[in-house]
């Protein structure tokens, strides 16, 4: 990540520049539609975006409430515009958006992506193999944020995420 680039919460002027760009960083609508949904429920905890001076959206990544277990929340999805990847924007989001979790008593984070990447943030399917998620699978991986132990409950999401096709 440049040093020119910085990280954020979301503004309403960033909402049009956020969706393109989840548009343009997957395969399908599938992540921007659940970006907004969880905006539109009021399920963003936090939605933070790295924007250059000139306030152009190079990446963004969303927390949002799990209905259980208690003070547990979902990192999805994490985006960076294909021409910027590789240059540390993801892993700045990441590890911003974890010290924002610990700094607001968040148990636990759960997130669905590729252990080989995620691992490197402290992320482990161990850690999330005893919480019983739809999700569930090599893919399903969690990070105990505090002390405290976190209550073994079902990993259940926000209903955002239940209309993805």
């Amino acid at each position: 990540m440049t040093a020119a680039t910085s990280l954020r919460p979301e503004t309403p002027a960033d909402l049009d520049a956020i969706h393109a760009l989840l548009l343009a960083a997957f395969d399908g609508p599938e992540e921007a539609d659940l970006v907004s949904a969880l905006r539109t429920d009021g399920d963003l905890l936090l939605s933070l975006v790295a924007a250059t001076p000139a306030g152009d959206i190079l990446g963004h990544l969303a927390i949002s409430p799990l209905k259980s277990p208690a003070n547990a929340a979902a990192l999805a999805p994490v985006a960076v515009l294909p021409e910027h990847q590789g240059q540390g924007i993801g892993s700045a989001l990441i590890h911003e958006s974890i010290n924002w979790a610990q700094s607001n008593d968040i148990s636990a984070v759960f997130i669905l992506g590729n252990p080989a990447y995620y691992k490197q943030f402290g992320f482990t399917t161990e850690f999330a193999e005893p919480f019983e998620c739809e999700y569930a699978g090599p893919y399903f991986m969690g990070m105990r944020l505090t002390e405290t132990e976190v209550d073994v409950a079902p990993a259940v999401y926000a209903r955002a995420f239940a209309r993805l096709s």
